[in-house]
């Protein structure tokens, strides 16, 4: 399979982010919660509105 320079470069965020958290899980969960409050007005809302 060809190599694909964009998903390696997720990808290495993605370890990077990682590794920045020790890579537990519990940490990362965090940092991303954390990142959602202090960017909230980036957020898309996709929940549904309740039909009336």
């Amino acid at each position: 399979m060809k190599n694909d320079p964009i998903v390696e470069r997720i990808r290495s965020f993605r370890a990077a982010h990682a590794a920045k958290h020790g890579n537990d899980l519990d940490r990362i969960l965090k940092a991303i919660k954390q990142s959602e409050k202090k960017h909230a007005n980036r957020l898309v809302n996709r929940e549904v509105a309740p039909s009336s």
